[in-house]
């Protein structure tokens, strides 16, 4: 489950200046809980039989929903292309950018082989933005670290926004693949290659 749970995120977190605590402040225990829940979320989804894809897909649209700032992570991957973009390129980014990534959970991520998840320590980065460290282990090697970036999403409850895996920030990756591509072909050719590896998911 290393790779799986640490292809679960895809966001990069702002790191604010740190002020006097307000009230919307995350404490460590609310971060802690908040990401073993997500765990608990994503293993049940894990467990769910592959070859039952729409059960598998609707777990795993339910993790995305509840536990990631969807919202947030549009914009960081997307970077200065997303303050450049018209309202209908945002739109259109949206609707295929959220189906590309529902599709690597569901077709990517095998199943669930009783690895242990442990949260190991909080960093705190501002008032509402935490790191919280944690380690996957299973019999066959060595631990993968795993930080999760989560935040307080307008004043209310909490969301990641990138997830690391031994350091490496896994929206920086996918942030300079796109980057890539819209340098060559712009939003629009993003937007189509997007299209593209998400019918070519639906036919396989």
């Amino acid at each position: 489950m290393m790779k799986k749970l640490a292809l679960l995120a895809v966001a990069f977190g702002l790191s604010l200046a740190v002020h006097a605590t307000s009230a919307f402040a995350i404490t460590d225990k609310e971060a802690e809980s908040f990401v073993e829940d997500l765990i608990d979320q994503a293993i049940h989804a894990l467990k769910i039989d592959p070859a039952n894809e729409a059960e598998r897909r609707q777990a795993f649209q339910s993790l995305l929903t509840d536990k990631f700032d969807i919202d947030g992570i549009r914009q960081r991957v997307l970077g200065r292309a997303w303050r450049d973009a018209t309202d209908a390129q945002k739109a259109a980014f949206a609707d295929v950018f959220d189906d590309y990534i529902l599709n690597i959970y569901v077709g990517q991520l095998g199943p669930y082989n009783d690895e242990v998840v442990r949260l190991k320590r909080t960093e705190q980065m501002s008032d509402d933005e935490m790191i919280v460290f944690s380690e996957v282990v299973n019999d066959n090697g060595p631990a993968l670290r795993l930080d999760w970036r989560v935040h307080r999403i307008n004043g209310d409850g909490l969301g990641v926004l990138d997830v690391a895996a031994d350091g490496a920030s896994l929206l920086r990756a996918k942030r300079d693949e796109f980057k890539e591509v819209i340098q060559r072909s712009g939003i629009d050719g993003l937007i189509e290659r997007l299209k593209e590896l998400n019918t070519k998911y639906a036919e396989s």
